[in-house]
């Protein structure tokens, strides 16, 4: 299978290799636990670095694991450009000429890291591959535009999100996205029509703007001193501000109250699973009534009890068996 590999930074004399484009299909690496290995320094790859690489390359093509791979699963991580941003990503399992391929998108505050061990444990129990990355401004991707334009899920569902797909050479997908990611794969599904896109799992996506959703964010606002700055940096590096104040500064702008994507869930044909938590602090169980009542195909809500925002660390085995048996039942091939 001819992929047109990114060079690592080995390979390109940057030093030490701590940009990373390799690919690693070694069974024992692949069963290590992504959440407990050490998390790279956030800064120890300056972005302007990968841009420098990466302008050399002629071509924007991801590096999957090869057909040896195609039974177990692999990872590889790497860059590439998208809209003249750098954007880190990460493959789990078999290539996407073997198999489906699941995509994560993430939160609001999240990044490749952030997911843990969920992206690599669901390719697991369905032997799809897993696509995750960290959109611009996120994790170890290069910066992002700021302040958030209002339209900044539609950007990243519209323009972004497609680039990479016929990157990564994806065949059939199943977007998964948690929080803002959710979201976007709403819009996505909704507006694009990708017949590509077999099936939408969301979690604590938002449609709508609600009370709740701008009290949260007040709250964490309250937070972020004193106890929620030292998770993000460990995530994003000197980019953690940006990340948080980007975030809220949108959502409690007064042009933001009335937004809503509540017109786009028409669109959605494909089958899809809504997920909340029963205590999500961002969003009411009216969120999930608006996504499956508003799209056109078939549709499953889950309400997760005793669960916050983040069902797939807060709830993980479960979520991992409502979402597998959701998927496994589409025999998708």
């Amino acid at each position: 299978m001819p992929f047109n590999v990114m060079r690592t930074a080995r390979e390109s004399g940057l030093g030490n290799g701590s940009i990373r484009g390799s690919n690693r299909p070694a069974r024992d690496q692949s069963r290590k636990n992504y959440a407990s290995r050490p998390l790279p320094e956030p800064d120890a790859s300056p972005w302007f670095l990968m841009r420098a690489m990466v302008a050399r390359e002629p071509a924007h093509q991801i590096a999957r694991p090869g057909p040896s791979a195609a039974t177990e699963t692999a990872e590889s991580t790497g860059f590439t450009v998208v809209k003249g941003q750098i954007i880190e990503w990460c493959w789990f399992g078999p290539p996407p000429d073997a198999a489906p391929t699941l995509v994560f998108l993430h939160e609001a505050l999240g990044c490749v890291a952030a997911w843990r061990s969920f992206p690599r444990l669901l390719a697991d129990r369905l032997g799809f591959g897993a696509f995750v990355y960290s959109r611009a401004g996120f994790g170890r991707s290069g910066p992002g535009v700021l302040p958030l334009p209002p339209d900044y899920h539609q950007r990243e569902a519209l323009e972004c999100l497609p680039e990479l797909v016929n990157q990564a050479g994806i065949r059939q997908a199943v977007l998964v996205g948690h929080s803002d990611g959710g979201t976007m794969a709403l819009l996505h599904a909704g507006v694009m029509r990708d017949p590509r896109v077999r099936a939408v799992v969301t979690m604590a996506a938002h449609v709508f703007n609600e009370d709740v959703t701008i009290q949260g964010i007040e709250a964490a606002k309250r937070e972020y001193r004193d106890s929620f700055r030292q998770p993000l940096t460990r995530y994003h590096g000197n980019k953690a501000s940006a990340v948080f104040w980007g975030w809220s500064d949108i959502w409690l702008s007064p042009a933001f109250r009335s937004w809503t994507i509540a017109p786009a869930l028409a669109g959605i044909t494909q089958p899809l699973l809504a997920v909340q938590g029963e205590n999500d602090r961002y969003g009411t169980l009216a969120q999930v009534d608006a996504i499956v009542e508003g799209v056109s195909g078939p549709a499953e809500r889950l309400i997760m009890p005793a669960c916050g925002h983040v069902p797939h660390l807060e709830k993980r085995d479960e979520l991992l068996d409502a979402v597998a048996r959701f998927v496994g039942s589409l025999e998708l091939a």
